[in-house]
């Protein structure tokens, strides 16, 4: 698309800006092609290297985060090639992690997390220091369309729980108003292999 050939050719604080519209843009069409279009397993037959895709969805956010003086970092250790759609962890990352700038306030830190469990299970953990949730919102916030912000979409955590649950996996948050957040997405590397409980 012509943004992509903007984004090859602009300066380095100039790309930054125009990969976050790209972004943006991206998400919307998801948004326009409504969310089962993007609810697809995280699962891929090509192995993919997942750190440094939530190391790039993190980079690209972060000029989002200093420029709100929050400070944006992760830990994502050298992992092994992962059957892993790169767009969807990405999608997914970026999500999250855009929630998380948007509840926190100059001085609060986000920290992105990524892990692969001994049992082969893919671990990804966003912690905000942000406003946290009350009862109310928490029980809510995956709801499709559900949205406490002004200029929210309500599709991040709706989307996120959708892909979680349609690849054998899970996503649990934790919020404390005033204390922050904690999003915790589990995926296991080979779905077919676990027994898959009831839906209950």
């Amino acid at each position: 698309s012509t943004l992509e050939v903007l984004v090859e050719e602009a300066d380095d604080s100039m790309r930054e800006y125009l990969h976050s519209i790209l972004w943006e843009v991206r998400r919307m069409n998801l948004t326009l092609q409504g969310v089962g279009g993007l609810a697809r397993p995280m699962h891929s037959d090509r192995h993919v290297a997942v750190d440094l895709a939530v190391s790039e969805a993190c980079r690209i956010l972060e000029g989002n985060a200093t420029r709100l003086g929050v400070k944006l970092s992760a830990e994502v250790p050298t992992l092994p090639l992962l059957p892993l759609d790169w767009g969807v962890v990405s999608g997914i990352v970026f999500n999250l992690v855009k929630n998380a700038i948007e509840a926190c306030e100059e001085g609060d830190s986000i920290l992105v997390s990524a892990s692969l469990d001994p049992d082969d299970t893919f671990v990804l953990r966003v912690a905000d220091t942000g406003e946290g949730m009350t009862p109310d919102v928490l029980a809510r916030c995956r709801q499709l369309f559900f949205t406490s912000k002004q200029q929210g979409s309500g599709i991040g955590l709706a989307l996120c729980q959708q892909i979680a649950e349609s690849s054998g996996g899970s996503l649990d948050i934790k919020s404390t108003l005033g204390d922050g957040t904690v999003v915790t997405l589990e995926v296991p590397l080979h779905p077919a292999r676990l027994s898959r409980p009831g839906s209950g």
